[in-house]
């Protein structure tokens, strides 16, 4: 028989391989648990790592991108790196934290709807990472800028630039004409239309869907929110220019053709014809009161420093290889396609470039707010860069014909005549239209 003191031994005996077998399994989940924290711990190491290197080197590819702006802004494209073997690199750093830097280089410059292209192709590399990011470039020819008291910089368009678009306006109302053959789905409207301001108001009154094809040009912040797709949104602030009009002095004093010593043109009194050929005229006010012809080759060029009335038809030269065409640079408040006062059952303007920074250009119908006549057609090719544009009719963008402020090569003695100084107001200004953010892996 076990006396009580037998039985408290056995319990202690029990007692004590318990307390040991708990203390391995304890020793045991405590190992495991520094284990599992130690190895997720290396992993997040690594993962923060790995998501800092591509960021670093994602942040040298946009530094690429901006220095490849810089430089295509520089105005020596012919000496720009166009491909990788070329690419301008950054200095290598080697600080410490590994070896990083940057390089780019660009397409060959194209010309696209009377705009110089080209795309920026970058890189930036960090500890072993590469990212890559592309970017189009776009230019415009500007003569000069102003700077706002917040130091934002805002551009003085040159005509060149401008006529690239069908319409551009700090505030732009249009409407379809009685010409649209709206059971064809014939567009009222195509070509760029250019945003200064407010968003314009495009409408057609017969409630067909003939506003297309067209892309919305954005310019500068006011810009930015703008719901209008297709759009191209570009960070440039821009203005028209109306020193451009008033200040051209060797256009008006004679220098390149004949003046008329400012007084008022009337298409009537010159047989309605105007001869292009380079000439340039200077007058007080011009009135289009006859179907006109604008002869020759190349542009006409008129600085008018009041209002502008059209009342019939301008026909010019639609050749592709030899055109003619029609630019008027307007200083006053008013540029008219007066359809109340016209003979014609479609008023046809063709090849006609309007800069008129100060004018509202209309088409008047003689009834006030209405610029919608129900008797008379408008057909407008050309371009219309007003300070506000409020036309119904058809609109359609073409080529700028013999534009001043422009590329020295857009005049040349084959359009026939004079060559015309272009250097007055032709800076190139580079900006990024498209911009694909950086991708890329580890190397190797």
């Amino acid at each position: 028989m076990r006396t009580v003191l037998q039985d408290a031994v056995a319990r202690g005996r029990r007692d004590r391989g318990f307390a040991l077998v708990s203390a391995m399994l304890v020793a045991l989940l405590l190992s495991g648990a520094i284990f599992l924290m130690t190895a997720t711990a290396g992993r997040a190491t690594v993962t923060a790592t790995a998501t800092s290197n591509f960021t670093i080197s994602g942040q040298l590819a946009d530094v690429a991108v901006q220095d490849a702006t810089y430089q295509v802004n520089e105005g020596n494209l012919a000496a720009l790196p166009t491909s990788p073997g070329t690419a301008r690199v950054a200095a290598t750093d080697k600080d410490g934290d590994g070896v990083k830097d940057w390089s780019w280089w660009v397409d060959a410059p194209t010309t696209v709807a009377g705009r110089m292209q080209t795309v920026i192709h970058a890189e930036g590399h960090y500890r072993g990472t590469t990212r890559r990011a592309t970017a189009k470039a776009q230019s415009l020819i500007v003569g000069g800028f102003t700077a706002t008291s917040g130091q934002q910089i805002t551009y003085e368009l040159s005509p060149y630039s401008a006529f690239g678009h069908t319409v551009l306006a700090r505030d732009t109302t249009l409407t379809d004409g009685i010409n649209v053959d709206t059971t064809s789905g014939q567009p009222f409207l195509s070509g760029n239309i250019g945003v200064l301001g407010t968003a314009p108001t495009i409408t057609t009154s017969t409630g067909a869907t003939v506003n297309n094809p067209i892309t919305y040009m954005l310019y500068g912040a006011n810009t930015a929110s703008l719901p209008l797709t297709p759009a191209t949104r570009v960070p440039a602030g821009l203005q028209l220019d109306a020193k451009f009009v008033t200040e051209n002095a060797d256009w008006c004093s004679g220098k390149y053709g004949t003046v008329d010593n400012g007084e008022t043109w009337v298409a009537s009194k010159h047989g309605g014809i105007l001869v292009a050929n380079g000439n340039a005229g200077c007058y007080k006010s011009m009135v289009f009161d006859v179907p006109t012809t604008i002869s020759g080759s190349g542009a006409f060029n008129a600085f008018v420093t009041g209002t502008v009335t059209i009342s019939a038809s301008i026909s010019a030269s639609t050749d592709p290889v030899s055109p003619s065409g029609l630019n008027i640079y307007a200083g006053g408040n008013q540029v008219s396609f007066n359809l109340a006062a016209a003979t014609e059952s479609t008023v046809t303007v063709q090849n006609t470039f309007i800069y008129a920074p100060t004018a509202a250009c209309t088409t008047d119908t003689g009834t006030s707010g209405v610029h919608r006549s129900s008797t008379v057609g408008f057909d407008f090719t050309g371009s219309l860069a007003c300070a506000s544009v409020n036309v119904a009719g058809k609109l359609t963008g073409t080529t700028p014909v013999g534009a001043l402020g422009g590329d020295n090569d857009s005049v040349t003695a084959a359009q026939g005549g004079t060559v015309l100084d272009q250097n007055t107001y032709n800076a190139r200004v580079w900006y990024l239209v498209d911009y694909d953010q950086p991708s890329g892996s580890r190397d190797g």
